[in-house]
């Protein structure tokens, strides 16, 4: 094989890694973003603190209506539960009942939950793609892309084998 014809095949290679490793570094980044991007597909954990004379069984009863589950007493008042109804008409409604003494992972003004707040165990039955973009079958197409990058990386940043061809 000519020195000429070795050139261009090692030319032609070394552009099929560059334009793979272009295509590593965008898909990285992208599943990167989709990640953090992408809320968990668990319910947010929430604190509220009923007022004082609200009795157990009005408790419960306020627990099914604002979608709260699996509620952990934290004081004689507090309460922390999964919140499974993230509308903010429902929040609102929540935040603003008389029952509630106070609330924490609630923003009032927006009627949202919070960005810090904690996941909670549920899953949330509308967040199916957040589920899979926080599963380990994401977690693995990630890593594919960093490897490649990493492959094509060192494949390019190697000297061309002179008796390669």
């Amino acid at each position: 094989m000519s020195a000429l014809t070795r050139d261009r095949l090692l030319t032609g290679e070394r552009g099929k890694v560059r334009a793979f490793a272009a295509v590593s570094v965008v898909m990285l980044f992208a599943t990167i973003l989709l990640r953090l991007s992408t809320p968990s597909p668990f319910a947010p954990r929430v604190h509220v603190r009923w007022a004082p004379e609200v009795s157990p069984s009005a408790r419960a009863e306020l627990e099914r209506r604002f979608a709260l589950a699996t509620g952990e007493q934290r004081d004689a008042t507090t309460w922390e539960y999964d919140l499974l109804d993230l509308e903010p008409a429902s929040v609102r409604s929540l935040i603003a009942h008389p029952a509630v003494a106070d609330t924490h992972y609630l923003d009032r003004d927006a009627a949202t939950v919070t960005s810090d707040a904690p996941a909670g165990s549920i899953r949330l039955a509308d967040r199916r793609f957040a589920g899979w973009v926080h599963s380990p079958l994401f977690d693995w197409f990630v890593l594919l892309w960093a490897s490649s990058l990493i492959v094509s990386g060192v494949w390019l940043a190697s000297p061309p084998e002179p008796g390669r061809f």
